[in-house]
């Protein structure tokens, strides 16, 4: 019904594992697009492959950012489907047809109001976009229609019969206890039901502390209550409504194959724009550096980033206030380096960094801005993360032997056009054992020419990138990274060079006095 906010016709597509955007920590970012979606493919696992998408999505993200009440009235527009979604499935057994009937009217009803609703909302706004400009087009085409004029039409006759039914009388038949065991509809009522005018005078000469029957007099309510209504009441108003069953059963018949479907792809889209919105503003907001990156082919396999960050990290930093500073890191991946071994001490940012990098390819194929002051990069076909798995999910093959197989499913779907970022990987055996196999992994990489990072406490690994590149000559350099140390602190801040060899374990054994000396002193003081 709809053309797409998010796809062209031509689009291109690659679908990421879902264990990606995990493992980049995305999902508290784009956790209220996923609770619509539930177990449905969502679109966030699927990168944009052509530079004409990710523009498409560029201009509609700038209409909505540029006046921000304009996408919260249009999620409003929209919200009436996201309760027909959330609602329960219809109880089971014989249905009465005046149960789906009213079910039906709910989903004619909300149809025509969100129509009329976002008409007016993309007539009131001044969207530039070539998608929203199109969305305007559709509704008021739509709108146009005999079909929809009619579905009007009839929907007015439809209220105007209900609107007639103001109350219902039930009658109660009682066991000897005085127990309620069955209730029947004697009458349908075109008047709304009041309080007996006895109850309701008596009630002003008591005073409201007096009761009757368990309930306050002035305060009357029908001292049965009946918590559960049977199906059977809902057929006893069919009947009631006999002398219109032609029309209600016209209305049945002529849209029950009414579909929601359209508005609610279209409700998942607009989420996802609100989502980025809210992200931006958060940003924004607490003075984090954004920009629009510039988009290069994939052949040419390029990354430069100036003051990026990890988006997660501001993302969580900034929701709850946390007054920690944001490390701003540059990076490049180009004919010096496509290759980046990252070491560094413990607690260092080499996975915040290594996560910085996908989130940022991730994010410009979504058609978003970066969490970086300026981005050049080229499109992948793919983004692959080999991040720990858990102890749970290794028990036929160990952690070591889980590594090496996950490893060479994604090695072999990974082309020269590809992002790997490989975190802490093959630590599960010895180190001596853990060295070799990344180094022959390592040589694998830089054979088939994929971009990669691998951040890893294996310091030799860096010591022997030159040995690397002299055994494997291509354009895919690999280079060493570290992240830095200042009078003995953490910087956070990244740079080439060689390891240093150091951890920061040293330091932690020190905060909790840990250390040999620290051990043998206090064995003599005790002593």
């Amino acid at each position: 019904m709809f053309d797409s906010l998010l796809w062209l016709k031509e689009s291109k597509t690659k679908k990421l594992n879902t264990a990606v955007i995990k493992d980049l920590n995305l999902y508290g970012v784009y956790e209220k697009l996923l609770e619509i979606s539930e177990q449905n493919e969502t679109f966030i696992y699927h990168l944009c492959m052509d530079k004409a998408t990710i523009q498409y999505r560029q201009d509609i993200l700038a209409d909505f950012l540029a006046t921000p009440d304009f996408i919260r009235d249009i999620e409003n527009n929209l919200k009436g489907f996201r309760e027909l979604k959330s609602k329960k499935t219809k109880p089971s057994g014989n249905i009465s047809n005046f149960y789906s009937l009213i079910d039906l009217i709910i989903t004619v009803e909300t149809t025509v109001q969100c129509i009329e609703d976002l008409n007016q909302t993309l007539l009131y706004y001044k969207e530039s976009s070539d998608g929203l400009l199109q969305l305007k087009r559709d509704i008021q085409s739509r709108m146009q229609t005999k079909e929809f004029n009619e579905m009007k039409q009839d929907l007015k006759e439809i209220r105007y019969i209900f609107n007639r039914i103001k109350g219902l009388e039930i009658s109660i038949n009682m066991s000897p206890g005085m127990r309620p065991y069955e209730a029947q509809i004697t009458k349908v009522n075109d008047y709304p039901y009041k309080y007996p005018v006895a109850f309701r005078k008596s009630a002003t000469f008591l005073k409201e502390d007096v009761l009757f029957l368990g309930n306050y007099l002035s305060q009357y309510s029908p001292v049965f209550k009946i918590g559960k209504v049977d199906w059977d009441l809902l057929d006893e108003i069919e009947y009631a409504l006999r002398e219109h069953k032609d029309i209600l059963f016209n209305f049945l018949e002529r849209y029950q194959e009414i579909s929601i479907e359209p508005f609610i792809d279209l409700l998942e889209e607009v989420t996802f724009y609100r989502s980025s919105c809210d992200l931006v503003k958060l940003l924004e907001d607490n003075h984090l550096p954004l920009c629009q990156p510039k988009l290069l082919d994939a052949d040419e396999r390029i990354m430069h980033l100036k003051d990026c960050y990890s988006l997660s990290l501001a993302y969580e930093k900034s929701k709850y206030q946390e007054n920690h500073p944001i490390i701003y890191n540059d990076l490049s991946f180009n004919d010096d380096g496509r290759i980046m071994i990252l070491t560094g001490a413990n607690r260092g940012g080499k996975t915040t960094i290594t996560q910085a990098v996908g989130q940022i390819q991730v994010l410009a194929q979504l058609g978003l801005p970066v969490p970086a002051s300026e981005a050049v990069l080229s499109l992948v076909d793919g983004v692959y993360t080999h991040f720990p798995v858990l102890e749970k999910e290794t028990v036929d093959y160990g952690r070591f032997g889980k590594d090496c197989e996950r490893f060479s499913h994604l090695f072999h779907q990974a082309t020269y056009k590809s992002l790997l970022l490989l975190n802490e990987s093959f630590s599960g055996t010895s180190y001596l054992e853990s060295l070799q196999i990344a180094e022959e992994i390592v040589k694998a990489v830089k054979y088939k020419k994929i971009r990669m990072v691998y951040n890893t406490h294996l310091h030799e690994l860096g010591n022997i990138a030159l040995k690397l590149n002299q055994e494997v000559s291509n354009d895919t350099a690999v280079i060493s990274m570290v992240t830095g140390l200042e009078h003995g602190k953490i910087t956070y801040k990244i740079y080439e060079g060689e390891p240093l060899g150091i951890s920061h374990a040293k330091k932690i054994a020190e905060k909790y006095n840990i250390t040999f000396e620290q051990l043998m002193k206090r064995l003599e003081d005790r002593a």
